[in-house]
């Protein structure tokens, strides 16, 4: 029908602003307090995803992140996105549009990083992220964050 194709997906597809609260957990499995932000912004031929998230610590620590995404083709359920990340390099990933969810797996060019991130919509306007990055065999670090549309 044509109208299905993205599921209602907001999240990547709208333009806007999203607001992110959870958990972050370090490699020893410490729990942190986090909070970011991530902004969509669609040009015609690219799609970028710039964000930050915030560890809530005595000295909060700040990641920041800026994806550039080829924008889905209508009827198609995956993308590819690379992305210049200040800890991990260069990485290159892929949305997959599964039901209710968008899956996201990457890896980091010189193959030292792989992650994923599991976000099922649970709202119009709202995602579970859940999220895991890899050190070859050792996780790093992972998380659970709630994802909020800004209207």
């Amino acid at each position: 029908s044509g109208m299905d194709d993205d599921f209602g997906h907001s999240f990547l597809f709208q333009e806007g602003t999203w607001e992110g609260k959870g958990v972050y957990y370090d490699d020893q499995g410490q729990a942190l307090p986090c909070e970011g932000e991530t902004l969509i912004t669609h040009q015609p031929d690219l799609w970028v995803n710039q964000g930050t998230v915030k560890l809530m610590m005595e000295q909060p620590m700040e990641f920041h992140n800026r994806y550039e995404i080829l924008p889905f083709k209508p009827g198609e359920d995956q993308t590819v996105w690379a992305s210049v990340n200040s800890e991990l390099g260069v990485l290159r990933g892929r949305f997959l549009i599964v039901g209710d969810s968008i899956i996201s797996a990457w890896g980091s060019e010189d193959g030292d990083y792989q992650g994923l991130e599991f976000l099922l919509q649970s709202g119009p306007a709202v995602y579970q992220s859940r999220g895991v990055i890899f050190q070859r065999a050792r996780k790093i670090s992972s998380w659970s964050l709630e994802l909020v549309m800004q209207p």
